[in-house]
């Protein structure tokens, strides 16, 4: 299982991926939506990181995994309506026109919600810029911004840190 660790930032957004069993990525700009693309696969899980309120601890929204393959809601206009988070219809324009279809049954079970920061520091992933460690929470609020794992030792740790289970572990 690889992970793809992304922000919602908007209230509203988590329960209408669950609702419409649709994930999709910005286009703001900052290269996550095309990271998104470029990297998701069917098959992957996506941990989503609460970030509508500052909390002082990473907060997971909860996990989907990806179902299908990325539809360009401008032009293929067919996973659900085009404004279809809370913030896009307050926009009024599509802010995720990438999205992909999901579904929640075979999702990790996320069992440790609010994690500790510092926690992180323990995963061993290395950073593109510099090629360190990430350390602290400003470089790991930055991974999750988008980002696939694929690293084994990196997704075992993450696993532990959240204590993620597989749904039949959870029966």
């Amino acid at each position: 299982m690889r992970l793809f660790l992304y922000n919602y930032s908007e209230d509203g957004n988590c329960p209408v991926t669950v609702e419409q069993r649709v994930f999709g990525a910005s286009d703001d700009g900052t290269g996550t939506g095309e990271k998104a693309v470029r990297d998701l696969n069917v098959g992957d899980a996506v941990l989503v990181r609460d970030t509508c309120i500052n909390y002082r601890d990473c907060v997971i929204h909860g996990a989907c995994v990806i179902d299908g393959p990325m539809v360009l809601q401008h032009r293929d206009k067919s996973l659900g309506d085009d404004l279809l988070w809370p913030d896009e219809k307050r926009k009024r324009r599509i802010v995720y026109p990438y999205r992909w279809a999901v579904e929640f049954d075979s999702a990790p079970i996320v069992n440790r919600r609010r994690v500790d920061w510092n926690e992180f520091d323990a995963v061993g992933a290395i950073g593109k810029v510099h090629g360190l460690p990430l350390k602290g929470r400003r470089a790991w609020e930055k991974k999750f911004r988008g980002n696939l794992i694929t690293s084994p030792g990196q997704i075992e740790a993450l696993t532990r840190i959240f204590d993620l289970r597989s749904p039949k572990e959870s029966r």
